[in-house]
C-alpha cells in the first residue's frame, strides 16, 4: 500500500467522483500551498482507491480560546479495515509531519465510540483523552520527540 498525491492520478480523481469540483481543487490546493493535504490510499499490487489519509489545518475549540492544529485525519473502505493499513499510512504522515515539515505536534479527533480509530491513534503514538469542548468526542496528541524541551516564545 502506498499513499498518493490526489492532484497527480486520474484514477484517484475519478474514483473520488462524489466530490464537488471546488472541494478537489481545494484539497489539491493545499499541497502548492502548504505541502501537506489529503493523500489517497491505494494498494500497490492493484492500484485500486481504498481510503484516504492525511494532515490539515485545524481550529481546536477550548471554549473560551482556539488553537491551530494539525490534525491527521484518515477514512478506509470497510473491507480493508482490521489489516494495519490504515496505521501504517498514519505512521508514514506522522514521520512526514515531523521530519519534513518540523511540525510541533500532531493531533487526532475522534468520536468515543470509534475504537478502531483510537486504536490508530494509539498505534501511532498519540495520548488519547477527554476532547477540550466535544463531549462526544476524544482529542490524540502526539508532540515531536525530536523537539521535546523546546518552549515557544
Amino acid at each position: 500500500m502506498r499513499l498518493m498525491d490526489l492532484s497527480g492520478s486520474q484514477m484517484v480523481q475519478s474514483a473520488q467522483g462524489h466530490w464537488r469540483r471546488h472541494a478537489k481543487s481545494w484539497r489539491i490546493g493545499e499541497f502548492a500551498l502548504q505541502e501537506f493535504g489529503q493523500w489517497a490510499v491505494v494498494l500497490k499490487e492493484t492500484q485500486t482507491f481504498i481510503g484516504w489519509a492525511g494532515l490539515q489545518f485545524y481550529l481546536l475549540d477550548h471554549g473560551m480560546y482556539s488553537t491551530p492544529e494539525i490534525e491527521l485525519f484518515y477514512g478506509l473502505s470497510r473491507a480493508y479495515w482490521g489489516q494495519g493499513l490504515i496505521t501504517e499510512d498514519s505512521k508514514t504522515l506522522v514521520h512526514y509531519g515531523f521530519h519534513t515539515l518540523k511540525l510541533l505536534r500532531i493531533t487526532g479527533c475522534t468520536a468515543r465510540l470509534n475504537f478502531r480509530s483510537q486504536g490508530v491513534m494509539r498505534r501511532v503514538g498519540m495520548s488519547v483523552g477527554d476532547h477540550p469542548s466535544e463531549p462526544e468526542s476524544l482529542l490524540g496528541v502526539l508532540n515531536n520527540p525530536a523537539l521535546a524541551g523546546i518552549t515557544l516564545e
